[in-house]
């Protein structure tokens, strides 16, 4: 999403807005915050496919293992 974002804004000529730098900085801390309770974690996701493709992708960059 960082590259797409910065793609568009390079392309464009318009900067990225504020509230979206902020909403990143909210989910970095976020993550920065939660990944010493999540890695080494062992998980099950079920559900709507697309769905679970994104979490496990977000579970997996965390360090939990599947």
């Amino acid at each position: 999403t960082d590259e797409f974002l910065m793609k568009l804004s390079e392309l464009s000529g318009i900067p990225i807005p504020e509230e979206l730098e902020i909403e990143r900085g909210r989910a970095v801390d976020a993550m920065t915050d939660s990944h010493s309770w999540i890695h080494g974690k062992r998980f099950a996701i079920y559900g709507e496919p697309d769905l679970v493709y994104s979490v496990v992708g977000f579970m997996l960059e965390m360090g939990a293992e599947p």
